[in-house]
């Protein structure tokens, strides 16, 4: 949102933070180093909201201290109560961002420069020293916030701790080489004038992350150039919605590996790639007439679920984390109400071509087959009032063994690979549509946090907790 509170509440200048180092950023209350903000007013460093709320009680003790700034550069407003956008590159919050930033640079090379010292007096074969640097905590790359870009980065590192995915994008080099078969699939990807190849730049992000280096992230503004001109409305600086972002991306993926595979097929239309391989599922839709009782199926593929969160958890006040309260919505209730039975309004009537008129039925839709990478989308914001609204529901999900068994058809067989174990999960803080902003948690031997540039080891309880938008479970083997 606009926040109009940005010339009055910011008093800080770039001066007052020549030394601030904001990956260390602790908070001066409780001494925590998750989630602090830093107030734009006097330099408070306080926790989250999702912490133990230091932040907030700073705002509330003197109501003018509104605006704080998080080690991802995320600004929000107490007294808007929302993330604003109305930051642009000459006003004073930019200008804060752009000194935070030096500073961390100038860290980060002192830190890759002592590190280099450290070990170049040990003794270490070159593939040995690869492992040891590769696997640093400080080689885990963020993603650089390029303008309310957090929707995009959020989905990136999501997808790329996907290992097959992210395997079968690196193993491509770049589509403008000397290899003339690459250079025909290349135009064949830019058909219709677009002259992007968004599978290329999706390697040279997963290369980037890959990559050793002494920065703390990667920038992936190649990419989001690239977006941005197949997409209008990507542009600009507004927050835009992480999942139709990756359904976006998948379909556009999976159109132009299928345009590059084709010259292989006698140019025939190529129906299966790496996106379909690994996230496409089938569902069964089932109506049944109940005056005749005949039955109509048709199969429809998904690369992903979307989930309503069911309206009896809705209308309940959602009690605190960990309290043993049936009234705690799970992610299988939403499972369930997705696939249970369902009769249809009277304004929904169904044609039933035996009683060949419009007809009382039921609906059921249910899993025919299971993707190898199943992803839910849980549906939090609805429309209220001409106004998109966000359901700010805690839904617990299991972190492992999610069994997919109960929602298949009745006659499908799962052959022991019903088993799924979550390996992301993209959260949206905030209260607004089109706004607030977006972090992800990822498995890559342990659980981290990916929020924009600043990426930190998270345990588990903190990812449980947290108030999922989109889940990335993999199927066990």
């Amino acid at each position: 949102m606009e926040c109009p509170h940005i010339e009055e509440s910011v008093k800080l200048t770039p001066a007052d933070l020549k030394n601030s180092n904001c990956s260390l950023w602790t908070c001066e209350e409780c001494e925590t180093k998750e989630s602090p903000w830093i107030c734009l007013s006097c330099g408070n460093i306080s926790c989250g909201r999702y912490v133990k709320g230091h932040a907030k009680k700073h705002y509330e003790d003197l109501n003018q201290h509104c605006l704080c700034l998080d080690p991802a550069f995320a600004v929000y407003c107490y007294s808007c109560d929302e993330y604003i956008i109305n930051d642009s590159e000459d006003n004073k919050i930019q200008k804060i961002r752009d000194q935070l930033q030096s500073n961390l640079e100038r860290l980060n090379k002192i830190d890759a420069k002592r590190y280099a010292k450290n070990i170049s007096s040990l003794k270490i074969v070159p593939s040995v020293l690869f492992i040891i640097v590769s696997t640093s905590a400080y080689q885990i790359l963020g993603l650089k916030n390029l303008g309310n870009t957090c929707y995009l980065n959020a989905i990136l590192q999501s997808l790329s701790n996907i290992d097959p995915f992210c395997r079968y994008f690196k193993t491509f080099r770049s589509l403008t080489d000397s290899d003339p078969r690459k250079e025909k699939h290349a135009h064949n990807t830019r058909a219709q004038g677009d002259n992007v190849c968004i599978v290329d730049e999706l390697r040279k992000v997963l290369d980037g992350l890959g990559e050793i280096s002494s920065s703390s992230y990667y920038s992936p503004n190649s990419f989001l150039t690239a977006i941005c001109k197949l997409i209008p409305r990507f542009r600009g600086y507004h927050q835009q919605d992480a999942h139709e972002f990756m359904r976006y991306l998948l379909d556009r993926l999976h159109t132009e590996l299928g345009r590059m595979r084709a010259p292989y097929y006698g140019n025939k239309q190529v129906s299966n790639t790496i996106v379909t391989t690994l996230f496409r599922g089938s569902l069964l839709n089932e109506v049944n007439c109940l005056v005749c009782d005949i039955n109509s199926r048709k199969t429809d593929s998904f690369l992903d679920l979307s989930l309503d969160i069911p309206s009896e958890f809705i209308s309940r006040r959602n009690k605190s984390i960990g309290d043993n309260d049936i009234s705690i919505c799970k992610l299988t209730d939403c499972l369930s109400s997705f696939t249970e039975l369902e009769k249809l309004e009277d304004s929904e009537l169904y044609y039933c071509s035996s009683c060949t008129k419009k007809q009382l039925s039921t609906k059921q839709l249910r899993i025919k087959t299971l993707p190898r990478v199943l992803c839910l989308h849980l549906k939090r914001f609805r429309w209220s009032s001409c106004i998109r609204k966000k359901l700010d529901i805690y839904v617990e999900f299991p972190m492992i063994g999610l069994d997919m068994k109960p929602y298949l058809t009745l006659k499908q067989t799962s052959n022991g690979r019903s088993m799924y174990d979550l390996i992301a999960v993209v959260e949206h803080h905030g209260s607004g549509y089109g706004s607030g902003h977006y972090t992800a948690y990822a498995y890559k031997d342990g659980w981290y946090h990916f929020n924009d540039s600043t990426v930190s080891v998270a345990m588990e309880e903190h990812v449980i907790k947290c108030k999922a938008y989109i889940l990335f479970y993999v199927q066990r083997e």
